[in-house]
């Protein structure tokens, strides 16, 4: 919101007749105020009540706004942690199914031959796993 002419002149004639003038140095002038002294401080005075119900409602607004980022926060921060709880999950279930001593029905499933694994290493046989069910779960 820019100033009016109104407005700029009342600032310019409150600094040349009453703020100027109460700071001269090395003796300050006594201050007389005229009516257009008083209509230009009253000016000034509107627009500094203007700029701050300006202030206030830009406040109010940003305070309602933080909330409102608070809860997508905590709404994203809800989904994270179920995402690393299904992780952990995927991982125990798939730990799981590996220790049952199943690794060919494993590479039958994900058409893997047994014979391709280098080692039957705790942590292969659950990758096999969890690459299977990614894939079913895409079909």
């Amino acid at each position: 919101m820019s100033m009016t002419k109104k407005q700029e002149e009342a600032i310019r004639i409150c600094e040349e007749r009453i703020i100027k003038p109460f700071y001269e140095f090395p003796n300050p002038t006594s201050i007389e105020l005229k009516d257009i002294d008083v209509e230009e401080i009253e000016t000034v005075l509107n627009m500094l009540k203007e700029k701050d119900k300006l202030i206030n409602e830009q406040l109010k607004e940003n305070v309602s706004l933080q909330k409102e980022l608070n809860e997508e926060n905590k709404r994203c921060m809800i989904l994270a942690n179920n995402d690393k709880f299904k992780e952990q999950i995927i991982d125990l279930m798939a730990e799981y199914i590996a220790a049952l001593d199943i690794e060919e029905d494993i590479c039958i499933k994900t058409g893997k031959n047994l014979n391709e694994c280098d080692s039957m290493a705790i942590g292969e046989c659950e990758e096999c796993i969890k690459q299977y069910f990614e894939r079913k779960s895409k079909e």
